[in-house]
């Protein structure tokens, strides 16, 4: 993934943190956590809400983790009107809800050993009704920012990224998150 967005179009580079993270989220484009960091307390939900509020973007990358530790998490994303159960599976063929614009590029991607992830309601740009039950990918405007909240990473990973499909995903997915402030300051499109 790291050697598919450093290169054009995208150029983005990455560092990766291991443990808790205390430093400042801004300035980061896009944080990337994955449950078992989000269950360790690798980094705060005042501090992950803050920075989307305040024009960040995140992509979480859940998993099934079956560990009674890790139901802090079902209620994390709580004020976004989101339910993450790393003690449950994702269905099978779970839907994919939030913003279309990212979603279209979505083709019923494989998803192994992910978690259950829930929305109510609409996004909070009232743009796309959200589904009922699992989602395997959910995007979503919030504040200034975006968040995206995926299953599992198998549709990010490096085996999956061979096949075309996948890599337009990943593509279009960092670079729609990259965009949160730009496109929030460009109100005329």
């Amino acid at each position: 993934l790291g050697d598919l967005l450093s290169g054009p179009p995208h150029y983005f580079s990455h560092q990766e943190a291991g443990g808790l993270f205390n430093g400042a989220l801004e300035p980061y484009t896009i944080v990337v956590l994955d449950a078992k960091a989000a269950a360790q307390g690798a980094v705060t939900r005042q501090a992950v809400l803050d920075y989307v509020t305040n024009g960040g973007t995140l992509l979480f990358l859940g998993r099934y983790l079956g560990d009674e530790s890790s139901r802090a998490l079902t209620d994390w994303l709580g004020p976004l009107g989101i339910r993450i159960d790393t003690n449950l599976r994702a269905g099978q063929k779970p839907a994919v809800s939030g913003v279309s614009r990212i979603l279209r590029y979505w083709k019923d991607f494989e998803v192994k050993e992910g978690c259950s992830i829930r929305a109510q309601g609409n996004d909070a740009g009232g743009q796309d009704a959200v589904a009922v039950g699992d989602v395997a990918c959910l995007a979503r405007e919030y504040g200034l920012g975006r968040i995206v909240l995926l299953a599992s990473s198998t549709p990010l990973e490096t085996s999956a990224l061979a096949r075309s499909p996948e890599r337009i995903f990943a593509g279009e997915l960092f670079s729609w998150l990259a965009r949160a402030l730009v496109d929030f300051r460009d109100s005329d499109g």
